[in-house]
């Protein structure tokens, strides 16, 4: 969160990450801390679920009850679904960035099985094609060390 500062009295600009904003009711001491709770809640927000540390500030009843006149139950629920709809598209996108990393693990631990020690056997490939997250990291850490390709795979065998 990045503030500016009141300049001859006309205006002070603050910068918030509001996904970051994390503070609950109970730590709510000023105003900036007012208002991002309430953006980061207004749509559980209402007349009869508003936190006593918001419904002290004046500005924020009045933006509830604009919110209240805006929103009736159907068009809330609209809202809602579009919410899920929304969180469901992001979880998906991120789901997908996740594969894609561990696909860019995979393709870069069997470039650098390559290097070290030439065309990997049939056997190496299933092993990486059937890994975990887990499992291709311990094998990238343990290439730096292992003297040959099966101890790359079974540590404990090269001891």
């Amino acid at each position: 969160m990045d503030s500016g500062k009141e300049i001859d009295g006309v205006f002070e600009l603050h910068y918030i990450e509001l996904k970051k904003f994390t503070k609950t009711s109970h730590d709510i001491q000023s105003a900036l801390d007012r208002w991002s709770s309430f953006l980061t809640t207004a749509h559980q927000l209402d007349r009869e679920h508003t936190p006593k540390e918001l419904a002290s500030d004046k500005n924020i009843v009045k933006a509830i009850a604009a919110i209240d006149r805006m929103f009736n139950e159907e068009e809330r629920q609209v809202y809602e679904v579009r919410l899920k709809e929304f969180t469901d598209v992001a979880s998906i996108i991120a789901s997908g960035a996740e594969k894609n990393i561990a696909k860019g693990q995979l393709k870069l631990l069997a470039r650098l099985l390559e290097r070290r020690f030439g065309t990997l056997p049939p056997w190496a490939t299933e092993k990486l094609t059937r890994a975990s997250e887990q499992e291709l990291e311990a094998w990238g850490d343990s290439i730096l060390t292992a003297p040959t390709l099966q101890a790359v795979f079974n540590p404990d065998a090269a001891s």
